[in-house]
């Protein structure tokens, strides 16, 4: 049996299809299981992460997943004389170029004083059965010159992509044609691949830069289509012997290329008005954000050229590339600041490499960071939840630190900083200039928060509206921990509301023998916030785990231990599953979901107001936070790790105000955080489902 076929009849449903060759649906790339039926990893559809990698087989860290050739790539305009235009191998390396047996000649091919090279005659005979004649026998020159002047290399990987097609279409139609297209590259295949890969949905007006750039294009296209055979002549040098059949002529010796031309007076064949400007900007929309960026060394292995290289990359766009690359397979990971892959270019080419970063069990999505991936900041506003590639930034999940004084939390990745979006809504200010500025965005009508929680998220609630020296009341004269209590806050810019939750667990007893079960309070917090904020809420939150334990200790012995009993465990993950579920289910529209983890509590009751003390309670509640972490996650939510914020503060217990409940400052950026959630997810980033 095919092993991907083995490996699906084993595949757990919950984690989503995953699809073999032979049973593909219509638009998956064949080519696609070439690649992944050598790998540990297998193609599937994850529930709230959409199309994905997921493994197969136990992956142990350092293990090679992957590695995979692009689908197309384009040099650096500045590296046009430095690098293979065919695999972006730096030319002249000797150290990568014992890594590349083949890789014993460099070939030059010369349009004018237009150069085109390559590393080896493989290179260079692949590029001529792909692209290349039609390439030099259009007028790409001007197309070239602008992205040069705009700093733009997206349109030459269009213009490269659509030389193949054309050449591929010839190479079926014509029987003349000498060398046909590698099967690898064929107009079913190389479109194919480009076409299923994430996509960006960008709508006309289209930008004016694309549609200058377009009609360069399609004039250069024109070029080879309309029977204007090329005046250059196709030549070669290069150095060394050839290490196979497909030599190029020696050293200093000009020849006209032995590899034969297309016929490109047959217009009839081309059709071009597949190429049109809509087709260009669906190229465009895919390139942006499935490009990597590659810096390698182009001078060798040498400490300046490692260094140059390190500085491209940190400087970002701005800075000269060795080129652009897009990749099938690559593309298929979805994108983590905390990837348990990471991809390297371990032969200083286009060849990418994906190794595991840790252990990775069956059934677990493997992500990847990613390096180059680039946002023009027109597609970042017209990304559609496309599945693979979606960048986002998990704000409440980064690795950060607190500085100053209150102190402001800001993670450490520098592609995901906060930024102030709280203080915007407790504020009264004039509606800022800039339309798109965070005050602009929180101004544009009033944010409407949900929360259900317990008096931690109620004490959120009343030191964001204390900070607009507004009380928030409750919206119906009950006590507070009553299944109809609501305590809503709203101000000039914002609408804030907790439903008083007392854990999760589907039947009593509960603590303090409340009643209103959690579903009842969940449909009541959902029904009264809908009313009293006119419309439904942006933000929903959930929290609840501090009174799940609590109730543990009053009514049972489930607690003597540091371990929380197996069954306990078990059954909370599944109640906290069907909480999440049911919350979404009331709140469909709401665009971002959250849960937050429990802070630790005092151990030391300095205050005498909690009855009950032991040992082992920093133990559980790590345990649920674990539970809900996970949880959250295979239910599509964001999680914002209270834990991992108050790690500093622990042993002096800064971050509290009494035993159990942080202090207004931590509160307050806790809101800042779910803020920048919701406005990241406004800016583009593809939602979980």
């Amino acid at each position: 049996m095919h092993a991907l076929q083995r490996w699906i009849s084993k595949a757990l449903t919950h984690r989503g299809r995953c699809y073999s060759q032979t049973e593909a649906p219509a638009g998956i790339p064949k080519a696609l299981f070439g690649l992944l039926e050598p790998s540990p990893v297998a193609l599937s559809i994850v529930k709230g992460a959409g199309r994905t990698l997921v493994c197969r087989t136990p992956i142990q860290q350092g293990q090679r997943l992957l590695q995979e050739w692009p689908l197309v790539c384009v040099p650096s305009l500045s590296m046009q004389d430095k690098v293979c235009h065919r695999c972006l191998a730096a030319l002249g390396d000797d150290a990568c170029n014992a890594a590349r047996p083949e890789t014993q000649i460099g070939g030059h091919v010369r349009d004018g004083d237009h150069g085109f090279w390559f590393c080896s005659p493989s290179c260079y005979s692949r590029a001529m059965r792909e692209y290349l004649p039609l390439y030099l026998g259009g007028g790409f020159r001007t197309l070239e010159d602008k992205c040069r002047e705009t700093n733009q290399h997206f349109p030459l990987l269009v213009a490269k992509l659509a030389c193949a097609e054309l050449m591929a279409r010839q190479s079926a139609e014509s029987a003349s044609a000498a060398a046909p297209v590698s099967p690898a590259l064929s107009s079913s295949t190389l479109m194919q691949g480009v076409e299923f890969l994430s996509f960006a949905n960008v709508y006309p007006p289209y930008p004016e830069d694309w549609i200058i750039t377009f009609g360069l294009l399609l004039e250069g296209l024109k070029v080879a289509a309309g029977g204007h055979a090329p005046s250059h002549r196709l030549t070669s040098s290069g150095t060394g012997e050839a290490s196979h059949s497909g030599q190029l002529p020696s050293a200093g010796a000009p020849q006209q290329s032995s590899q034969p031309m297309m016929d490109v007076r047959k217009p009839a064949m081309w059709g071009l008005k597949t190429f049109d400007m809509a087709w260009y900007a669906k190229m465009l929309g895919r390139f942006h954000i499935n490009s990597f960026r590659q810096d390698a060394p182009v001078g060798g292995n040498s400490t300046e050229s490692l260094m140059a290289a390190a500085l491209a990359a940190i400087a970002g766009p701005s800075s000269d590339r060795t080129g652009s690359a897009v990749y099938l397979l690559a593309s298929m990971f979805n994108h983590s600041c905390s990837p348990n892959a990471e991809i390297s270019f371990p032969l200083c080419n286009g060849q990418a490499a994906f190794t595991a970063a840790r252990d990775i069990e069956p059934g677990e999505q493997v992500t990847s960071r990613a390096p180059g991936l680039l946002f023009s900041s027109l597609v970042v506003l017209c990304l559609a939840a496309c599945g693979a590639g979606a960048l986002r930034c998990e704000f409440g999940e980064l690795p950060g630190r607190w500085t100053g004084n209150p102190p402001v939390w800001q993670p450490l990745d520098t592609g995901c900083q906060l930024q102030e979006f709280l203080e915007p809504l407790l504020t009264k200010a004039a509606q800022p200039a800039d339309p798109l500025s965070p005050a602009a965005l929180s101004s544009s009508r009033k944010t409407r928060i949900l929360i259900f929680g317990d008096s931690v998220d109620r004490m959120t609630v009343n030191d964001t509206c204390l900070a607009t020296s507004t009380i928030p009341e409750p919206v119906e004269p009950v006590g507070q921990h009553e299944d109809r209590y609501l305590l809503l806050c709203e101000t000039a810019s914002l609408v804030m509301g907790v439903q008083s939750m007392i854990g999760i667990q589907p039947q009593g007893p509960y603590r303090w023998n409340l009643t209103g079960t959690p579903r009842d309070r969940i449909q009541h917090g959902a029904a009264a916030f809908r009313n009293a904020a006119g419309g439904e809420p942006d933000i929903v939150l959930f929290a609840t785990s501090l009174w799940d334990i609590a109730t543990w200790l009053d009514h049972t012995q489930l607690l003597e231990s540091e371990d929380i009993d197996d069954l306990a465990f078990a059954n909370w993950m599944t109640d906290f599953g069907s909480a999440l579920a049911y919350i979404k289910e009331l709140t469909p529209s709401t665009p971002v979901h959250i849960f937050h983890t429990a802070a630790s509590t005092d151990s030391v009751d300095c205050q005498g107001w909690q009855l009950h003390l032991h040992l082992n309670e920093h133990a559980h509640i790590a345990q649920l936070n674990a539970a809900g972490r996970w949880s959250a996650k295979q239910a599509g939510w964001h999680v914002v790790d209270f834990e991992m914020m108050t790690s500093k503060f622990v042993h002096k217990r800064l971050y509290l105000r009494d035993r159990a409940h942080p202090s207004p400052w931590f509160l307050l950026q806790a809101v800042n955080i779910y803020l920048n959630l919701y406005h990241h997810q406004l800016a583009g980033a593809a939602p979980i489902q």
